[in-house]
């Protein structure tokens, strides 16, 4: 639609917006069938059926069926992802009881179950601007632009190169038991009554609408456990959604002017929950990451505590850091030690309260000329409730432990302090949330 939206109907529309109107039904019997089939096992059968209940009753009933295998292979855990496996129904009833007045009453419901959303590398061969990234640094001291010393680190850890490459191959890095399976709910139901009051038209659209999804996800895309979100329905969103809506409209002065007025109010509930972890070898990864890069390569053995050579490494480690290296080589541990820890379960929770007025005029000046007049006011108020749920115990000993050291003053501790916290503390990954909660009101007019 072009044009100033937010003076026409409805909620307020910045920048722009699909006005999509289901097909009614029809007092005239008929239906209609489709089926197709593609690769991948692709199924699509579509059906609908139209017709009189009474000679002011007509009925519609739709429905959708999509399945196809995942045209992702997942090796690992003998499995196909981003599949497809949904359907929906839909039915409506149209009340005509004159010519005068129509009203129309939708129902639908969807249903999804599928894994969803892995993903495959580029490799130069496919996008020469990502160059040797996904390629592992040789030696491992030298890291980018000569290779990727994560990448030297994943590989060691139990990450196929092979997977860095060849993206057309369609295999995916999962670990076993990690899971993109999710399911999707959604349905809704709305009515709309047109009445035709001689001089301007009524319309009042209500509808409310229910949506509950939750997915799980490898997050970080690789065969070595670092980051999961589990399949467990703590990670998802739920909305709630009651609207009304009422316009009257018209003409005036002899067809010269156009007029609508009208009103708008919804009312919202949003919620988000996320329970992001990292995985079983984060803790080792981690470590390895540090002690790969730059003077500590020496030190580098990624099947040894801390990623750390027996015996000569924890030494040397202490050794580079002064009075601070107990401290470092203890923050090591720790970090080695952060598996399986993580969001529990956090629970962001909006609610929101939308109210509009609005009217749109056209003043036809001439048979060529018209003028649009329109006007809105909106008023929302939006709540936010937030709990956080995390059982990190690992960042809140590393921040005791290490907080002094990173105002040391050896440069070599203060570096290493910084990047054991950094890494044990990631994306706010902390103990210290457990329990904690924001509250924010917020109201605005326009």
């Amino acid at each position: 639609l072009r044009g100033p939206q937010g003076t026409l109907f409805g909620r307020n529309a910045s920048a722009g917006l699909i006005h999509i109107i289901t097909k009614r039904p029809s007092f005239d019997f008929g239906g209609m069938v489709e089926a197709s089939y593609g690769n991948f096992d692709f199924w699509r059968l579509q059906g609908a059926v139209t017709g009189p209940i009474t000679e002011q009753l007509a009925a519609r009933l739709d429905g959708v069926y999509v399945k196809r295998d995942g045209f992702y292979r997942d090796p690992a855990n003998a499995t196909r992802v981003n599949d497809r496996d949904r359907y929906l129904v839909r039915g409506q009833l149209l009340f005509e009881p004159s010519d005068a007045i129509s009203f129309r009453l939708i129902g639908d419901y969807s249903k999804k179950d599928e894994k969803c959303c892995a993903a495959v590398y580029l490799d130069r061969a496919t996008s020469p601007t990502i160059g040797n990234l996904n390629e592992p640094a040789t030696p491992l001291t030298t890291g980018l632009p000569n290779g990727n010393n994560i990448i030297n680190v994943l590989r060691d850890l139990g990450q196929p190169l092979s997977r860095f490459s060849n993206p057309f191959s369609r295999i995916i890095s999962v670990t076993p038991g990690r899971s993109y399976a999710g399911t999707t709910e959604d349905w809704g139901i709305s009515g709309e009554l047109n009445w035709d009051l001689g001089g301007a038209t009524l319309t009042s659209i209500t509808g409310y609408r229910n949506y509950d999804s939750n997915q799980g996800s490898d997050t970080d895309y690789s065969s070595v456990d670092l980051l999961y979100r589990a399949a467990d329905g703590n990670a998802g969103r739920k909305f709630k959604t009651f609207s009304q809506e009422l316009r009257l409209q018209g003409t005036a002065f002899g067809d010269k002017l156009d007029w609508l007025v009208g009103g708008y109010f919804a009312n919202e509930n949003l919620t988000a929950t996320d329970n992001l972890k990292f995985g079983n070898q984060y803790g080792r990864f981690a470590t390895c990451r540090i002690i790969s890069g730059g003077g500590l390569a020496g030190l580098y053995s990624p099947t040894s505590p801390s990623c750390v050579v027996p015996g000569v490494g924890p030494a040397t480690l202490a050794a580079a850091t002064g009075a601070s290296g107990a401290d470092i080589v203890a923050g090591f541990g720790l970090l080695d030690s952060l598996n399986n820890l993580g969001s529990t379960r956090d629970v962001y929770k909006q609610k929101s309260r939308n109210y509009a007025f609005f009217t749109h005029n056209i003043f036809h000046l001439s048979d060529k000329l018209s003028l649009t007049v329109g006007l809105r006011y909106t008023n929302e108020r939006k709540k936010l409730n937030t709990t956080f749920g995390n059982n990190n115990t690992v960042c809140t000993a590393l921040e005791s432990r290490l907080t002094d050291d990173l105002v040391s003053p050896n440069a070599t501790a203060r570096a290493l302090a910084g990047a054991l916290i950094g890494l044990g503390c990631q994306g706010n990954s902390t103990a210290e949330l457990n329990g904690v909660g924001v509250r924010m009101n917020e109201g605005l007019g326009l």
